[in-house]
């Protein structure tokens, strides 16, 4: 198989544009916890109600009050238990509509028939209004929690709209003055009453602006972590989970520079994949393909090695990037051996049908080769570049004409702390290189 090193395939380890899996998941449940939240509400202020039945100025807005929290607790069950990832965006804009619905309707409609009561109140009572800015810094608080700056945004503007009743029946009021003289709060209810009044809507402006503002940050947080969420998953599709926290640990993906250093380099390659692909449906070719990797895969994470690439049927593996284990060479051949121990039991599966079962060639080098990320700031890649990693994937190349399954270089097995059972190839021609090689057919 000839390698080119072009087409690699491109890892993608920074940004996405659109909304990962991560974050979303992270919506659903801040959506889950918020309807919950506003469900417990509503449990508690319709025990309260039904409780002490006086609360309510008359009949109708005690039947209005039960009915409005009644709804209101069965829709966002329904909302809860039927969420899922796909819908999230069309549940999450139904749970607000129904917020702004409550608000306007519902409020409106208990406005109407507490005006009278209201207005007696606004006049004899200093705090009846109190309640009102409470319900705001508990609709803030919910809000919060559903981790959606413009959700939270919304929510937010909608408890605002539970000022209007009062304010109306505060300003529709003949009498109504507001004075800041001391004397004239404490004697009369009504100065006292507006003077509480204004300080509620001074409250509620802070508790607003600083619940937008903390959902922003909250935003932030949510995608800052999002995006660190999806590198990890995306590293630990190459690197084994060792190194990949070495990787994060040392900011791996903040640097564009790259490295001189000794690598082993390990390449596979299915023995006539084009001739059985020829006789194999696209879909049965590629879930071969993808049992095929995963296996090599596996063994390579096992033994502390980096998945560089997939190059049609082959895989090609480094050991010692982008962080050397110290034993780098022995671990390229103690991956070899299970690559190899692995094939050995699929071919001896007799569940899997013949057609399906397949052999493969493994090559090894040991030399340098510059190591780092390359790429754009939108997308980056993580490689090896140099003539040793050339020269390996030429070797995996000349196990056809070898007439074996693995070869490793001479280098390679100098470095190696435990020498396999091999035999000595001296001067091997490898194609497209003027210098002769030696090569070492190992025998397992």
């Amino acid at each position: 198989m000839k390698f080119n090193h072009n087409k690699s395939r491109v890892k993608k380890l920074g940004h996405s544009p659109k909304n990962n899996d991560l974050k979303i998941n992270r919506y659903i449940v801040g959506l889950k916890v918020g309807c919950m939240l506003f469900i417990l509400s509503s449990v508690f202020f319709l025990c309260c109600y039904v409780a002490f039945p006086e609360l309510n100025p008359s009949e109708d807005a005690y039947r209005i009050n039960i009915f409005r929290h009644i709804i209101s607790i069965a829709f966002l069950s329904l909302i809860i238990i039927f969420l899922n990832r796909k819908m999230y965006l069309v549940f999450l804009i139904l749970t607000i509509l129904w917020f702004y619905f409550d608000t306007f309707y519902f409020a409106a409609k208990a406005f109407e028939l507490n005006h009278e009561a209201w207005n007696i109140y606004a006049i004899y009572g200093a705090k009846f209004l109190d309640y009102v800015f409470m319900f705001i810094g508990l609709w803030c608080v919910i809000a919060l929690c559903f981790a959606n700056f413009y959700a939270t945004l919304a929510l937010v503007i909608a408890s605002l709209l539970n000022i209007v009743p009062p304010l109306y029946t505060i300003l529709s009021i003949p009498t109504f003055y507001f004075t800041t003289d001391p004397k004239t709060i404490i004697s009369d209810p009504m100065a006292m009453n507006q003077y509480i009044f204004i300080g509620n809507i001074q409250v509620s402006v802070i508790i607003v602006l600083a619940t937008i503002w903390i959902a922003w940050r909250l935003e932030k947080v949510t995608d800052d972590a999002a995006k660190q969420e999806r590198s990890s998953v995306t590293l630990g599709r190459y690197f084994s989970p060792d190194i990949r926290q070495e990787i994060e640990n040392e900011s791996f993906l903040n640097t564009k520079s790259s490295k001189e250093k000794k690598v082993a380099i390990l390449f596979t390659d299915i023995v006539g994949f084009t001739k059985l692909s020829e006789n194999m449906e696209p879909n049965q070719v590629l879930e071969l393909l993808s049992k095929y990797q995963t296996k090599m895969v596996d063994a390579i994470f096992a033994n502390g090695g980096t998945v560089d690439k997939f190059i049609g049927d082959s895989v090609m593996a480094t050991f010692g990037t982008p962080v050397s284990r110290g034993n780098d060479a022995q671990n390229a051949l103690n991956c070899a051996k299970e690559m190899q121990l692995v094939m050995d039991k699929w071919d001896s599966d007799t569940s899997v049908p013949s057609n399906l079962k397949i052999k493969h060639r493994i090559g090894i080098h040991y030399g340098n080769c510059f190591a780092g990320n390359a790429g754009s700031d939108q997308r980056v890649e993580y490689t090896v570049i140099g003539d040793a990693v050339n020269l390996a994937s030429r070797i995996c190349e000349a196990c056809k004409e070898v007439g074996c399954n693995f070869l490793i270089s001479d280098d390679f097995m100098r470095h190696l702390s435990e020498k396999p059972k091999s035999e000595v190839i001296k001067n091997f021609s490898i194609r497209g290189r003027k210098e002769k090689v030696d090569l070492h057919k190992v025998i397992f």
